[in-house]
């Protein structure tokens, strides 16, 4: 079972503290960053591979993330192609609407593609928030566009192409980050704005929620006093329940990093804690060096779980497939199926997950998968049969 909580490692190498942290059964996902990335190696790209095989020997059910939007959001370098900035996207979209829609895609697949192929499972891409006066999101140009449908629909198609590789899509930050000037790394955010206000900011989450097209949603450290005058949205079961859900979103609500100034004052336990009662599904909590991997450590057995919650984040790892197929071989030339009674869903998706990811590191086969397994062209990973092995889908800016 892949676990609720989401960790980080210190460097490009991962200490013997560290493998019993990945070993852990309430470990599910490892965020990756720059201190990850050997920036000196010409090979940095191989190495990264050799990384992940390594988290993967430890733990092969765990859900290997990044933040890599493009623009200054950029984890890892030579090897990789430098995306653009969400705000060119929109830039682009005011010149020719059709050219940045297909640019969008183009450069989503891109994206989801490259990182595939090096055995990262999920980019915590697209950030929904408006252009604005954010001091993270606007002047870092982070935002697709000031226009909540433009932003709608830019993100459409950067989704669809990260689908059409094999990946899902984790929108940030409900219900939107882009109009308070604070940052969350290092403050603690509060948007004042009523509730009609922040009708704009909601429509970008709210629209592709409808169009089933998110894996995975990430709330703010922000707080929204016109409706809930007491918690950030991460530690908001209004926000969580009251508007997510019954939106009808049934994907993973993954929290920002609990290390973050954002997340408040409390202990680790606790911001886990009331995470995870507001309704996330997903608990991130990286950057704990020393005593505070020693911390973590020692209240990891004491962190809960519901069934929901490990059926949405076993969800999110399932990799495209149709009804009871599996890979069973991989060659560089082709794959073999098998059909297999769909008896045992959740261990038939769980042995799939282990083999491709296995198989994406080893061979570099990524489009051969996603080609072979996919459910056509266009394929929406986050609205594949959730009772099948299909997929639905710190520190620095997140």
């Amino acid at each position: 079972m892949i676990g609720p909580v989401i960790v980080s490692l210190e460097g490009t190498r991962i200490s013997d503290r560290e493998r019993q942290l990945l070993a852990h059964p309430k470990v599910g996902g490892v965020v990756l960053f720059r201190e990850n990335w050997e920036r000196d190696n010409k090979n940095a790209k191989e190495a990264l591979k050799i990384l992940i095989s390594e988290i993967r020997s430890i733990n092969p059910n765990l859900i290997i993330m990044v933040d890599h939007e493009g623009g200054k959001v950029w984890r890892f370098e030579q090897g990789f192609t430098k995306l653009p900035s969400a705000k060119t996207f929109g830039d682009r979209y005011d010149k020719n609407r059709e050219e940045a829609l297909t640019f969008a895609f183009q450069q989503g697949q891109l994206m989801a593609t490259e990182l595939l192929e090096c055995g990262v499972d999920i980019s915590l891409a697209p950030v929904l928030d408006l252009h604005g006066i954010s001091n993270v999101i606007g002047k870092l140009e982070r935002a697709f566009h000031a226009n909540p449908k433009v932003v709608a629909e830019l993100a459409e198609q950067f989704i669809r192409g990260m689908n059409e590789a094999g990946m899902p899509a984790t929108a940030k930050h409900f219900p939107g980050h882009g109009s308070c000037a604070q940052d969350s790394h290092v403050a603690s955010p509060v948007d004042s704005r009523t509730l009609k206000e922040l009708e704009n900011d909601l429509y970008p989450f709210k629209a592709l929620v409808e169009r089933n097209l998110l894996g995975a949603v990430m709330p703010a450290h922000v707080t929204y006093p016109a409706v809930d005058p007491l918690n950030t949205a991460g530690f908001s079961s209004i926000w969580i329940q009251n508007y997510l859900r019954a939106w009808g979103f049934n994907g993973v609500v993954m929290s920002d990093c609990l290390s973050m100034a954002g997340a408040g004052s409390g202990s680790p336990l606790e911001r886990l804690e009331a995470a995870q009662k507001a309704g996330c599904d997903f608990l991130m909590l990286t950057h704990q060096k020393g005593p505070l991997l020693e911390t973590l450590m020692g209240i990891l057995d004491r962190i809960s779980d519901t069934k929901e919650s490990a059926e949405r984040r076993t969800n999110l790892a399932k990799c495209t497939a149709e009804n009871g197929v599996k890979v069973v071989k991989v060659t560089t030339a082709h794959i073999v199926r098998q059909v297999i009674p769909d008896d045992n869903p959740v261990k038939i998706a769980m042995d799939y997950l282990y083999q491709a990811r296995s198989l994406r590191v080893q061979k570099g086969v990524a489009e051969q998968i996603e080609r072979g397994l996919s459910h056509g062209p266009g394929a929406n990973v986050a609205a594949a049969p959730r009772s099948t092995p299909a997929p639905a889908a710190a520190s620095a800016p997140r």
